[in-house]
């Protein structure tokens, strides 16, 4: 039995020692050690500091390349560890090449080991960043050139994520690569409101080569809320840590998606971006689904830089010739993710994209009369064909705003003044709605499937709501109603 109190281990290469215990104490077997074998029963260290330094060539300050009488007289083989107990840790990694440093806080585990050329297993936690996490790791018999397993599991439940990997080291080198699967999951969600059972709301699982500086996974499979992608990504940390990911799926139910989001509540806001991280993410989906409505052919490039996400190019296509584009920032950052941007969406067929809506909503079949136009004294009268619409978007999950919006109609030969504006919905236990319009004709027709009878039951009831409206028109119109010059304000 030993105990050792202000110990420091000092490096071969100068400089900060390789590790300080304020405290190691421990029991060693006796019996084994006339077999010239080594059996530690029992370690606790208490108090310490571990550093693992990588200078620029890539040589790490734990490894000696010079053979020494010691390293040559010890068998690792030999020596076993029944169990080793860590309390009040700190574990300092600096990389002198990209020039990283990571500092792991608030160390504890259990360390086992047959050998201490394997098999080993840690089980243990840390803290990382005001973070907590729990990690287990355990590896095969290693040594030379062979390769054996490894596997390792880390959670952090304060932002309710889990990854983890199951494969072989091609060798115990830093040059060494791990190839095997790896998986991750997000957020929980109960299957069966009530029940044990739940699944996460987001999972990710891919075959992985890791090596020293970057990481590919191939076959990659991204499900969310029963939807899945599959593509490939591509994370280089070397110097600085780049992501790159491309995404193609069928289907996505975007609905299910933000509901079971929701169901997560705060945890949501886990998901921020280190500040360092760069890269892009191309998505392809070919329908994507929200409630009633069906977007297809749906294309975005996302580019990471600074801790947000920019949303490059945002493209859908719906009925009627109908396209969607938008881009902007998405902020994680903040206590609600946030985005700002803009939206612009051409109607080139309203004929086609008026059937669609009907055909969405209406549950009597009744038609949906004609959109006319009207054009301020320049006599046209014929329908519209055409809609061109702008808007500044700033959307959180409490707050949807669509500001300085304009809105340009066409009968393919007239083209009117724009409608401008903005409309914002505030999201809270008494919903609150604003619209503010102006402009020579604001036509609600493309609205009338809403209002059908058989449809009304589906409205939102809106005595629950607060609303303040201005509206400011030369001619209003909805089937047979048609008003002109109309000035509406009015709060609820």
């Amino acid at each position: 039995r030993f105990s050792l109190q202000d110990l420091s281990i000092g490096s071969l290469h100068g400089g900060d020692p390789l590790a300080e215990f304020g405290t190691l104490e421990g029991e060693v077997a006796l019996a084994p050690l006339l077999r010239s074998e080594v059996v530690i029963t029992r370690i606790r260290a208490l108090n310490f500091t571990a550093r693992l330094l990588r200078d620029e060539d890539g040589n790490l300050n734990w490894v000696d390349d010079e053979e020494n009488n010691f390293a040559a007289a010890l068998d690792l083989n030999t020596i076993s560890l029944e169990a080793a107990h860590f309390e009040h840790g700190t574990i300092i990694y600096k990389d002198a090449g990209p020039g990283r440093e990571l500092t792991l806080t608030n160390v504890a585990g259990e360390l086992k080991a047959t050998s201490l050329l394997g098999p080993l297993r840690f089980d243990g936690s840390f803290d990382l960043a005001d973070q907590s996490y729990v990690v287990s790791a355990s590896v095969g018999v290693f040594g030379g050139d062979r390769a054996f397993p490894v596997s390792f599991d880390l959670r952090a439940p304060s932002r309710s994520w889990r990854t983890s990997f199951a494969g072989l080291a091609t060798g115990a080198t830093a040059d060494a690569r791990l190839d095997g699967t790896v998986q991750f999951e997000f957020g929980t969600l109960e299957l069966v409101p009530g029940e044990e059972e739940v699944a996460p709301v987001l999972s990710f699982q891919a075959g992985a080569v890791i090596s020293r500086d970057v990481a590919t996974f191939r076959d990659v499979e991204l499900a969310l809320a029963g939807s899945v992608l599959k593509g490939q990504v591509s994370f280089a940390y070397d110097a600085v840590p780049t992501l790159t990911a491309d995404f193609a799926g069928a289907r996505l139910l975007v609905g299910k998606l933000l509901h079971n989001l929701e169901q997560t509540g705060s945890v949501v806001t886990a998901l921020q971006i280190p500040e360092q991280l760069v890269g892009s993410i191309d998505v392809q989906v070919t329908d994507v689904a929200f409630g009633a409505f069906h977007a297809e052919n749906v294309t975005s490039h996302l580019e990471i830089d600074q801790g947000t996400v920019k949303v490059t190019s945002l493209l859908a296509e719906f009925p009627g010739q109908t396209r969607v584009a938008a881009n902007g920032t998405v902020d994680l950052a903040q206590e609600e993710p946030r985005f700002d941007g803009t939206m612009e969406v051409t109607i080139s067929d309203f004929t086609a994209f008026g059937r669609w809506i009907e055909k969405t909503f209406s549950t009597r079949g009744q038609p949906v009369s004609p959109i006319p136009i009207y054009a301020n004294g320049s006599g046209s009268t014929g329908e519209i064909t055409r809609l061109h619409l702008q808007t500044e978007l700033a959307l959180r999950p409490s707050l949807w705003q669509a500001y300085s919006l304009s809105a340009v109609f066409s009968d393919g030969n007239v083209e009117l003044a724009p409608m401008t504006g903005g409309v914002s919905f505030a999201r809270r236990a008494r919903p609150a709605l604003g619209v503010e319009l102006n402009g020579p004709l604001l036509d609600i027709n493309i609205l009338a499937p809403f209002l059908l009878p058989g449809n009304l039951d589906e409205l939102p009831d809106f005595s629950a709501f607060d609303a303040h409206i201005v509206v400011s028109v030369d001619q209003f119109r909805l089937r047979d109603w048609s008003l002109s010059n109309l000035e509406l304000t009015t709060a609820l």
